[in-house]
């Protein structure tokens, strides 16, 4: 009975011990999970991390794309854009900026229609450009220069007389070039056609002429045609086109040729003669050959 008993307790003994797992062998699979959870939270991270940089990269990449379509879809005059007509950002070869007045493909040098911007300016607003490009306003003597650096360019003046004959005529000239600063903007014009008579193209007043200002005075009179005139352009001695000059409300100048005038015109249009007669309306606008 005694060896009975002896033999079962052994057998039991036997059992658990063969269901009882080593420690070491659950340890080493606590440190293998745990280790397996780091890795996978530091390939977690890193991937959210590299995903945070090509995202800021691939923004920076799009900022750099429209910048440059920006630029590259930038016109470097009206020519580029013939069928827009308002104010449009220009960037010519040189890489100048400015803003113009576009119509057509014609690029507006100066806009004069209702006398709200005085154009008795001095040579430095005549060379960084003056006025509202949604209403009148002068380009600017650097930014013209910019412009026609690239080719050739025609000319387009159009003229407007007052009520109640609101005749209109125009001056085209196929040639157009202008000095930079350093030659004092000069003057070289030719190749006229139109209806309005050549002033702009006369050798004695305006071709081959330095640009004169109330404050600069580069025409070849003994006195200032700025000063006289009260106005501006490419003086010689002094003047047969003012078109920089005084605005007036109404069609007779103040006095001798000191207002907007075109004295060319093919008809007698003052009582006193042309000098005395102030146009309406005086664009300039220039469009690539």
């Amino acid at each position: 009975m005694e060896l009975a008993s002896s033999a079962i307790v052994l057998i039991v003994i036997a059992i658990n011990v063969k269901d009882v797992t080593p420690a070491s062998e659950t340890c080493r699979k606590v440190d293998i999970d745990s280790s397996t959870t780091s890795i996978t939270n530091d390939l977690s991270n890193f991937k959210t991390e590299i995903t945070s940089h090509l995202d800021e990269i691939r923004q920076e990449i799009a900022e750099i794309q429209s910048t440059c379509a920006n630029d590259k879809e930038m016109p470097k005059d009206c020519t580029d854009v013939p069928e827009y007509t308002g104010v449009k950002e220009i960037q010519t070869a040189d890489g100048r900026k400015f803003d113009a007045y576009c119509k057509r493909g014609w690029l507006y040098l100066s806009r004069r229609f209702d006398g709200s911007v005085d154009f008795y300016k001095t040579y430095a607003e005549y060379q960084s450009g003056f006025g509202d490009r949604n209403g009148e306003y002068f380009l600017g003597l650097d930014n013209l220069v910019s412009v026609l650096k690239q080719g050739r360019y025609t000319l387009h003046v159009d003229l407007k007389m007052w009520p109640p004959a609101n005749t209109e005529a125009y001056a085209q000239y196929s040639t157009f070039h202008v000095g930079d600063a350093t030659d004092g903007y000069r003057l070289r014009i030719g190749g006229y056609t139109g209806t309005a008579g050549d002033s702009l193209g006369n050798p004695d007043f305006h071709q081959n002429m330095k640009f004169s200002t109330k404050d600069n005075d580069q025409d070849t009179w003994h006195r200032s045609c700025a000063k006289v005139y009260r106005g501006a352009g490419w003086y010689g001695a002094c003047h047969v086109a003012n078109l920089f000059g005084k605005y007036n409300q109404g069609s007779e100048c103040p006095k001798f040729a000191a207002c907007m005038s075109w004295f060319q015109w093919p008809d007698t249009i003052s009582n006193k003669g042309n000098h005395y007669y102030s146009f309406k309306e005086a664009d300039m606008k220039l469009k690539r050959q």
